[in-house]
């Protein structure tokens, strides 16, 4: 890669253009950034005509588009952003990883017939775990030494749980359940070193952008942290919030053939900040007289609960959007801002004012109107 690159400057080359295939693309990206006018290119986007397909013939095609000024350029981020990436994908990986090793723990509990599941709603909590390391260690156990062992409103629940602990479990299950909570016990400890690291980055260069997040009801530490990662705090970038909502894939497709409009479909965009971002409208939609739930709810009785919760995430994204842009704190508007009749209101009210009328609210809901607009 260093001789491509001595090879490029040789030959006065100062752009350089490329496909975006798997990783491939990142280490001569990190190598020539600051030397070369990078561009990366979707590959889905500069698709050539079939039985057209080398190496060689390929860079030629990406070569002859881009001097044409058809190759639009993928969004990539600055480097202290790309760290900050592989921080939070790294703590996202790890937590599938420990989910499916909870998983294979049910499995084994469910074919040794210990139905702890219908007595704990959370298996891998403090009163969990302390039952599941007594299982791995053979005890026999005695509804005075369960409740001992568990806590709070469980402890009403003894005799239910020595009920479900009365399996048969062998030596190799067992084994297995130990080298399950081993790993499970290692992929903890990982995330908490690796998630210091990332809230560490995240004071250093984006303290500001982190405080602006985490004043939306619903959206987490985690949260803002794979926000800020995947989309960065310059919104200049994507050009307007449609276009944000674009690429992260939760706006609905187009797709009209002879004047006909057939169903559309969200895109693939940003799989990282799409999930983020549903996990954290179904968090906002748990708020009593909010935005967020009254658009929710109007959504989900026509269009169903999966499809308004993704719409849920659309209106969060486009406002993240403004508030990284204009750096504003988010706003509650409450519950009647959509409604149709208050929306009627307000732009009047704006239109008054832009001709140059004043006006005077004589009860506290007009006052709450005006405030509002």
């Amino acid at each position: 890669m260093k001789k491509l690159a001595q090879w490029l400057s040789h030959y006065r080359i100062k752009d350089v253009v490329m496909e975006s295939t798997g990783i491939y693309w990142k280490p001569i990206w990190n190598l020539m950034e600051d030397a070369f006018h990078l561009v990366l290119a979707n590959a889905k986007t500069i698709k050539n005509m079939p039985g057209r397909k080398t190496d060689r013939l390929d860079s030629e095609w990406l070569a002859e588009i881009y001097r044409c000024g058809l190759v639009t350029a993928s969004f990539v981020p600055r480097r202290e952003i790309r760290e900050l990436r592989e921080y939070t994908r790294s703590v996202m990986k790890l937590r599938q990883n420990i989910s499916t090793y909870k998983n294979r723990i049910h499995k084994v509990l469910e074919s040794s017939n210990i139905k702890l599941s219908v007595a704990l709603t959370n298996l891998f909590g403090v009163s969990g775990r302390a039952l599941l390391q007594s299982i791995i260690d053979g005890e026999v156990l005695t509804e005075s030494q369960v409740r001992q062992m568990v806590k709070f409103q469980l402890k009403k629940k003894t005799a239910v749980i020595v009920q479900a602990l009365n399996g048969s479990i062998t030596p190799s299950q067992r084994q297995l359940l130990d080298h399950y909570m081993s790993i499970i016990h290692f992929f903890e400890r990982q995330v908490e070193a690796i998630a210091q690291h990332r809230d560490q980055l995240i004071t250093d260069y984006f303290s500001e952008e982190r405080d602006l997040l985490l004043s939306i009801y619903g959206v987490s530490q985690d949260a803002a942290a794979v926000i800020l990662a995947e989309i960065g705090n310059k919104m200049q970038v994507f050009g307007s919030s449609a276009k944000l909502s674009s690429w992260a894939g939760l706006c609905p497709g187009n797709h009209e053939s002879a004047g006909k409009k057939r169903d559309s479909h969200i895109g693939k965009g940003n799989k990282y900040l799409k999930s983020i971002l549903v996990q954290s409208a179904w968090v906002a939609v748990k708020k009593k007289q909010s935005r967020m739930r009254s658009y929710y709810q109007r959504l989900k009785t026509s269009q169903g609960s999966k499809r308004a919760i993704v719409a849920t995430a659309h209106l969060l994204l486009r406002i993240i959007y403004q508030m990284l842009s204009k750096k504003e704190p988010y706003l509650e508007l409450g519950q009647d801002y959509l409604n149709r009749e208050i929306r009627v209101i307000r732009k009047w009210i704006k239109k008054l004012e832009q001709k140059g009328f004043s006006l005077q609210a004589q009860t506290e809901e007009s006052k709450a109107l005006i405030k509002k607009n």
